[in-house]
Formats: structure tokens, sequence, C-alpha cells
């Protein structure tokens, strides 16, 4: 959900380049410089760290 991936498949992107934008994304997450897609909508639970849904 945070990085765009299809970009590739677009051929707007390269891999290396869609590769280096999610490294530089982690890197800023890890740092509490910036949250994910789903920290900042609060669609998160305890059990499974990037899974939005409930747990069934």
């Amino acid at each position: 959900m945070d990085v765009n991936a299809g970009t590739i498949a677009e051929g707007k992107a390269t891999i290396e380049e869609v590769g280096w934008e999610l490294f530089r994304l982690m890197l800023d997450v890890a740092s509490g410089r910036r949250k994910t897609w789903a920290e900042q909508w609060k669609l998160h639970n305890a059990l499974v760290l990037f899974n939005p849904a409930p747990v069934t």
C-alpha cells in the first residue's frame, strides 16, 4: 500500500528505482519520521503487523 510497484509494469520506473524508494520508506518508518498507510489511518491489529483487516 505504501509503495506503488505497478510503475515497474507501466514502464515508468525500474526495479532498482522502486527498490530504493522502498528502502528509503523503510528507513523513514524505522526512524519514526513517517508512519505507514495503515498506521496513519489506524487500520492495524496486534496479531498481524501488515494486515489492516480484522482477524477472523
